[in-house]
């Protein structure tokens, strides 16, 4: 949660200040990239709270839900990076941290996410980091699974950071998308460790459901995600090592970039056979897990929100 001063200053209107800050520097041009940078990370700092988040969507505006945070999108995505709009990459990861963030960039009706997509392979890191986090946050909700991997077409979007100048033979490119090994020996690797972790761990979430994982079999996520995983091993100087029923050692140099579980749960996930040839079964158990997850998710922000209605009764007032 957010402190006191904080939460003071946002329900004491800051993000409209800020929001009118910035869509004047917005037209000021090149003389004021300092006070649009200044005002872009005050909001992106701001929005990491769930007030903060709430306040830039404008979820206490009848109406207005959502309307600066179209704005700030865009003149982002008019304004390619790096720039001073790099920062609205995370006040976008930030609100999609909220439902009323998330069902913003899932609006079939803008397309929003489809636009921000591209921004995975931006030459700003700040642009990628928080464009593979939003995409994180979107991949939580598992009603959603079908509409990302079938109509948003997410998986070639996922793995192309995670693709590198390894060749690969006519089998591993069989029904893998062509931008993933089109660019051959020039192609290089995402270098940023939690842009990479980020897009790992929305692969994981799209796995909760057998669906998903065909769907992750099928455009071949396998290759990619075990060519990372050998050019990671081969930057330390040492092969991977597996147990001996086949599953994977995670390498030191996996470890030291925080990768190893994210890899390790990924391909056994995505490689691994199925534990139901009853497709049926498989569906029903996925659905009952899924409501489980529900369950506790909304027991955590239930007891969050008790937590913070104390908090805000035991914080002294702020002037």
């Amino acid at each position: 949660g957010e402190g006191v001063g904080a939460r003071d200053m946002l329900e004491r209107g800051v993000v409209d200040t800020l929001m009118a800050q910035i869509g004047a520097a917005a037209r000021g041009g090149a003389g004021e990239v300092e006070a649009l940078k200044e005002a872009l990370m005050l909001l992106s700092n701001l929005a990491r709270s769930v007030l903060g988040a709430q306040r830039a969507m404008q979820t206490h505006v009848e109406g207005l839900g959502g309307l600066h945070m179209r704005k700030l999108l865009n003149w982002y995505l008019q304004s390619p990076g790096p720039s001073p709009w790099d920062h609205v990459a995370y006040v976008v990861f930030n609100v999609t941290q909220i439902q009323e963030g998330r069902d913003l960039m899932r609006r079939k009706s803008t397309n929003l996410l489809s636009q921000v997509l591209p921004q995975l392979r931006s030459g700003s890191v700040m642009r990628r980091r928080g464009t593979a986090g939003t995409v994180y946050n979107l991949c939580f909700e598992e009603d959603d699974h079908w509409w990302l991997l079938n109509e948003v077409k997410i998986v070639p979007h996922l793995l192309y950071p995670l693709a590198g100048p390894e060749p690969m033979d006519i089998t591993d490119k069989t029904g893998m998308d062509p931008t993933l090994w089109i660019e051959g020996e020039d192609k290089v690797r995402e270098a940023d460790e939690e842009t990479c972790q980020f897009l790992l761990k929305a692969m994981l979430l799209l796995c909760t459901t057998r669906r998903g994982r065909e769907k992750l079999r099928d455009e071949k996520a396998y290759i990619i995600i075990r060519n990372m995983d050998l050019a990671l091993a081969e930057a330390e100087g040492d092969g991977p090592d597996a147990n001996e029923d086949g599953t994977y050692v995670p390498t030191l140099a996996e470890q030291e970039l925080g990768l190893s579980d994210l890899i390790y749960k990924l391909v056994n996930l995505i490689h691994g056979e199925e534990e139901h040839e009853d497709l049926e079964l498989a569906d029903r158990e996925d659905i009952e897990a899924r409501e489980q997850r529900k369950q506790e998710a909304a027991a955590a922000a239930h007891a969050e929100e008790a937590a913070d209605v104390a908090a805000r009764q035991i914080s002294p007032d702020v002037d």
